[in-house]
């Protein structure tokens, strides 16, 4: 009977515990402060994905360099972010920056941007709206399982002999603790991922700058210029793969790639492709048209001599696309090409040296109204003034984003659809020529 006591007595307190951060992380709301759920791991290890922080309004934000700041998104319009101020501009905005991450932000805040300073955090308990948004739904049901059972032990009578001197408070206690353990579940199930959903309209943070952190939480990526879709394998383990840009395009790793492992200490994960089409990541979503606008990015490091695709856009989600264009590629020397179609007639830009000597290289290109962009290692490598690529309408149909191989035609001497090559950290800005200085700035970022 003593165990049964003491299981009981711990459910209760479990349950109270979680209720009463509950509540005191909901309770400022009614005066105006701002409780969000943290999406990622780009705070880490101070604050961690999953956790509820409170927000206190401040008048001047310039005089709180160094504490962690709750900001609207610039580079995400309707969207927060909670990063540590670290500096001013010289034009008074505010310059801030994850603890996790190895550079500043790149855009700055505005000081009436700011909602407030973080002065209290529940460590895991927005987990569940994590979980959502990365659509784990075995851990929430998991977890609401666990509290209908802690509910159910919560709600366990002592011995017979001892109910007639139970207290008042005794005997409500287990009920009311029951009814918050349903609370706790109708939250968790109900969120739908929007931490709002759990609290006041006050706290209006469906998802931050970032996508839901990965097991390497010190690797969160900080997605620079707004990207479409940005990928940077860093979960260490399964078939899905983050959209660290925050929109929530969560790709499926395909069958003829695989991890590799990495760490936080200059080695980080990656994800190896093999030659056949059957391996990248594919984009999610329906087919769609693509922009005469647009910038492709990725970092790979290859030995091969065979060639082949690393990025591009084709007809097909996965397997060979009947067209394919607007690609990074690499020939069988190791001399790096990118291409669109115009007009039926394949228009490539191509690299001067060989960039197949087993070291990390980073490429982007770009298609504009002022043409074509080719940029290895931070530098422009080659360029024209070709404006429009290959448009897939008239043709009957739509097409597809993809990380990886695709049909070898138009691309003139390859043997591979896929460049057997590592890649990270591979991007797509849909509708968005990124500039030369813009480009600098992201490849010394590093991977």
């Amino acid at each position: 009977m003593h165990v049964r006591l003491v299981v009981t007595t711990l459910a209760r307190v479990l349950l109270l515990a979680a209720a009463c951060c509950l509540f005191w992380s909901a309770l400022p709301t009614l005066w105006g402060w701002k409780s969000t759920t943290v999406m990622s791991d780009s705070m880490a290890p101070s604050v961690r994905a999953g956790d509820i922080v409170v927000a206190m309004p401040i008048a001047d934000p310039t005089d709180s360099i160094g504490r962690v700041l709750l900001v609207d998104d610039p580079d995400h319009p309707g969207r927060l972010r909670l990063h540590r101020l670290v500096g001013l501009t010289d034009d008074g905005s505010l310059t801030t920056r994850g603890d996790a991450n190895p550079a500043a932000d790149s855009t700055p805040i505005d000081p009436s941007d700011v909602h407030g300073i973080a002065v209290m955090r529940a460590p895991a308990l927005g987990l569940p709206f994590v979980w959502a948004r990365e659509g784990r739904w075995e851990l929430i049901l998991a977890t609401a399982a666990i509290a209908l059972g802690l509910g159910v032990i919560a709600l366990g009578r002592r011995a017979a002999h001892r109910a007639d001197t139970d207290s008042g408070v005794a005997r409500v206690a287990p009920s009311a603790l029951s009814v918050l353990a349903a609370i706790a579940v109708v939250t968790v199930v109900g969120s739908g991922g929007t931490a709002h959903a759990a609290y006041a309209t006050q706290s209006p943070n469906p998802a931050n700058t970032l996508a839901a952190g990965s097991t390497f939480g010190c690797l969160v990526e900080t997605p620079l210029d707004s990207p479409y879709v940005l990928y940077s394998v860093n979960e260490g383990a399964g078939s899905a793969t983050t959209d660290a840009s925050g929109n929530g395009r969560t790709g499926t790793i395909l069958a003829g790639a695989t991890r590799e492992v990495g760490n936080c200490t200059g080695n980080s994960p990656a994800l190896a492709l093999g030659g056949a089409v059957t391996s990248g990541i594919t984009v999610p979503g329906a087919a769609i048209a693509p922009s005469n606008t647009f910038s492709v990015e990725i970092w790979f490091r290859t030995t091969s001599t065979r060639g082949g695709q690393l990025i591009g856009f084709g007809e097909s989600a996965s397997g060979t696309s009947a067209v394919a264009d607007r690609r990074i590629w690499m020939r069988t020397n190791g001399v790096v090409r990118f291409s669109i179609r115009e007009n039926n007639a394949v228009r490539t830009l191509s690299t001067t040296g060989t960039y197949n000597d087993g070291t990390w290289h980073h490429a982007v290109a770009t298609l504009s109204s002022s043409g074509m962009r080719l940029y290895i290692d931070g530098v422009l490598e080659d360029s024209n003034t070709r404006t429009t690529a290959y448009h897939y309408n008239p043709y009957g149909s739509d097409g597809h984003w993809r990380i990886g191989g695709d049909t070898t035609t138009g691309m003139a001497g390859v043997s591979d659809a896929t460049l057997v090559s590592s890649i990270d950290n591979a991007a797509v800005y849909a509708t968005t020529a990124l500039n030369a200085s813009q480009v600098a700035a992201h490849y010394a970022a590093g991977r």
